[in-house]
């Protein structure tokens, strides 16, 4: 799931719906601020996505 980014051959080809871009572009800039991203996922019941941001006091 956390594959690195490569680009399709029809990246641009709006028939298809979805790239799987925006998952491996959410995680990288997360991880880059220092939070984390982690799934939970079951077969037929969809994925759920915690988001958890590194917060600091200035």
């Amino acid at each position: 799931m956390w594959a690195k980014l490569i680009w399709p051959l029809n990246v641009f080809d709006r028939s298809v719906e979805g790239k799987g871009m925006s998952l491996y572009i959410v995680k990288m800039q997360v991880e880059r601020l220092g939070g984390s991203i982690t799934v939970q996922s079951q077969s037929n019941a969809g994925a759920e996505f915690k988001v958890e941001p590194r917060i600091t006091k200035k």
